[in-house]
């Protein structure tokens, strides 16, 4: 067992022992509130992990939430988002399955993202381990600074980070069956930063090792790139999202149908292939994100709220939002403004 697989296992026993919260989900993505949260950590990780008996977990950097799936090892999302990833596979074999366009990583390999993109991660055996390493902007062009000796990797992030949607994504496999048992501990050491929480100091050492990482995964790696293939089904998936966004009251497929020209069987299929959502699952994702922000940033009792985002029955809305969440929205909105008081 490598160094990175020894440190991840000492962790995830320690938190699956104590008090830390199983959730289960149909879907894996990145929940509202934990987007929330580490929006604008400059780094952190999260884990997708397949045991010996074949549940699979994703776990957030600080443990505080285990989610557990349940209907099996894949997921989809369309991925558009503020920070810049890469991933490791530490254990096991790993399928991601890009925009139709299907790349398999195999122990040792790593995987660097674009920002936009629809994607499926696949854990091909149990006992399997995908560890995702993710940058702010801010930390990322920060770091673009200092690496001098790291060409490829280093062109892939600028492009990235400057918005371009067609950049390719990356993947780095080993170039020998030999592998680097340095690659291993530095990964730990990120991990483990990661998980402990940074101080002070800690971004210019983790930004360090970093560059250490690059440098030597050229050295070592032979690189291969995929391009973006499907921006059209990209676009219309971004404005059909914006306009259930504006119209999150009173949206029906009949008037999605209308506006974009699409069949109802058209619009269905394009959903599901963008989102792995069908329209309802959709829909009440967006709703429950929009009643997160409505209780964070306004005061707009909960029945309003409710109203707002096309729900009249109430308590529906309170059973909606404590399963996507698992609190109430009461509970949420308290527990929102006690972190905001003790953050000043």
């Amino acid at each position: 067992m490598n160094a990175l697989n020894e440190v991840f296992e000492k962790f995830f026993l320690e938190r699956t022992s104590n008090n830390t919260r199983l959730r289960d989900c149909t879907e894996f993505e990145f929940p509202p509130r934990e987007r929330a949260r580490y929006k604008d950590i400059p780094f952190f990780c999260k884990s997708l992990v397949a045991n010996h008996e074949g549940k699979i977990y994703m776990l957030y950097s600080d443990f505080r939430d285990i989610y557990l799936q349940l209907d099996g090892t894949r997921n989809g999302n369309l991925v558009m988002n503020d920070n810049f990833e890469f991933c490791y596979v530490a254990k096991g074999h790993y399928r991601r399955v890009i925009d139709g366009t299907e790349i398999k990583l195999n122990e040792g390999d790593f995987y660097f993202s674009n920002m936009t993109s629809f994607y499926y991660d696949i854990l091909e055996t149990t006992d399997s381990h995908v560890i995702f390493f993710n940058m702010s902007r801010s930390f990322a062009n920060d770091l673009l600074l200092h690496l001098s000796s790291s060409p490829y990797i280093k062109t892939h992030i600028h492009a990235v980070l400057s918005g371009n949607s067609s950049a390719r994504f990356i993947f780095a496999e080993r170039k020998t069956h030999n592998f680097p048992s340095e690659i291993s501990r530095v990964l730990s050491l990120l991990f483990t930063a990661s998980c402990n929480g940074l101080h002070v100091g800690s971004e210019r050492i983790i930004q360090g090792m970093l560059i250490w990482l690059f440098d030597t995964i050229e050295k070592e790696y032979s690189f291969k790139s995929v391009a973006i293939t499907n921006e059209k089904y990209l676009r219309s998936y971004a404005e059909i999202d914006r306009y259930l966004r504006d119209n999150i009251m009173t949206v029906t497929r009949q008037a999605l149908s209308e506006k974009f020209h699409f069949n109802i069987h058209y619009f269905n299929v394009l959903l599901k292939r963008m989102s792995g959502y069908s329209f309802k699952q959709y829909l009440q994702k967006i709703r429950i994100e929009t009643a997160i922000k409505l209780l964070s940033d306004t005061d707009m009792t909960i029945r309003d709220i409710s109203k707002s985002i096309g729900y009249e029955n109430t308590n529906y809305f309170y059973q909606l939002f404590i399963k996507a969440t698992g609190e109430s929205p009461s509970g949420y909105r308290k527990s929102h403004r006690k972190n905001q008081a003790l953050l000043g």
